[in-house]
């Protein structure tokens, strides 16, 4: 006997970084670089924040930080984030950093999974 509209599980490994931080950030690492090989590939972002502000995320490719995404703004008190129904992939090789203006507690957690 089969489940009706079970979805495919994916052969490709997945991961999860998070990060809480008492203050603006420019540029802290979340996670950092995997093989040379392989991408990030991003399809969840949660983030919550006890005061209003803005966080984004980069990449570091070589040495120089790239937004990976706009900053996303959220007010105090708040939590959400975005689905990418087409993942955000992060270049081979590179490490992901939390950039943010918010000045009291806030957390970030990317999910996501790896690929070649």
């Amino acid at each position: 006997m089969g489940f009706a509209n079970t979805p495919a599980v994916s052969s490709n490994p997945e991961f999860r970084a998070s990060g809480t931080y008492a203050e603006a950030q420019a540029g802290i690492e979340i996670q950092e670089a995997c093989d040379a090989r392989l991408s990030y590939y991003i399809t969840n972002i949660v983030i919550s924040t006890e005061v209003a502000g803005w966080i984004q995320l980069m990449a570091d490719i070589g040495g120089t930080p790239v937004e990976l995404i706009p900053p996303i703004y959220l007010g105090d008190n708040a939590s959400g984030g975005p689905t990418y129904p087409t993942s955000i992939k992060v270049p081979a090789g590179c490490n992901i950093g939390v950039a943010s203006s918010v000045v009291g507690n806030h957390s970030v957690m990317i999910c996501g999974y790896l690929a070649g």
